[in-house]
């Protein structure tokens, strides 16, 4: 029952949606947790809530080291908007995960990002994204070569850490 589903498909613990024309955007591993105070708190029940509102383009929940809890729960997130109150934002972000989940899967850090960045078959490179919540910095010298996105991802996270 792990690795298939009752239909005989192959279950392959990635979450994605269907997008208005039908488009299928793969989101990340079903199975990835961060652990705040004891609480096993799932990345993608955050992720899916984000993308379940109106407002929000993309969203990644990435892990940062913590030393209170041990890990505090960090939201990449692009509005859909261009023109945007990031405050009503976050607080809807924060009423709605409070409604569906617990106080405990509310983000501690939220970070406006225009482009994640995106492997060619459009999923989210959570690696970097967690490297950039952990340190605040970019290291150029690996490959970012297998990014579909990477001109406008570079000039997102230039946007990011120079804010």
């Amino acid at each position: 029952s792990n690795y298939f589903t009752k239909q005989g498909y192959f279950r392959l613990h990635d979450i994605g949606y269907f997008d208005k024309e039908g488009y299928l955007y793969i989101g990340g591993r079903s199975d990835d947790v961060i652990n705040v105070s004891g609480h096993r708190i799932s990345t993608s029940e955050i992720e899916s809530i984000c993308l379940g509102l109106d407002t929000i383009k993309e969203a990644c929940v990435v892990s940062a080291p913590d030393k209170l809890t041990g890990e505090k729960v960090v939201l990449f997130f692009n509005p859909i908007l261009e023109k945007y109150d990031l405050k009503v934002i976050i607080n809807q972000i924060k009423t709605k995960i409070t409604e569906k989940l617990t106080k405990y899967h509310v983000p501690s850090t939220f970070e406006k990002f225009n482009e994640l960045p995106k492997t060619q078959s459009g999923k989210i490179m959570r690696r970097i994204m967690k490297a950039l919540a952990e340190n605040k910095s970019f290291d150029e010298n690996l490959d970012y070569s297998t990014l579909a996105n990477k001109d406008a991802f570079l000039k997102s996270k230039d946007s990011f850490l120079n804010f």
